[in-house]
């Protein structure tokens, strides 16, 4: 069974390396962001809208 130190531990280091691996990980995708801005005519994210049974509408990204 976990003491409370061993949990509140646990839970310090996660966000740690969450916030380390997307800050590692926004360096490529501002990048691979602005290759797309640069080389096509359309917006980098692509969104639709979709009609489903029973008149409800979605929206996808």
């Amino acid at each position: 069974m976990f003491l409370l130190t061993q949990i509140v531990l646990k839970r310090f280091f996660d966000i740690i390396l969450s916030i380390t691996g997307l800050l590692i990980a926004v360096v490529p995708m501002v990048m691979i962001s602005l290759c797309i801005k640069l080389t096509s005519p359309g917006p980098v994210l692509y969104h639709q809208k979709k009609s489903r049974s029973a008149w409800k509408t979605i929206y996808t990204l």
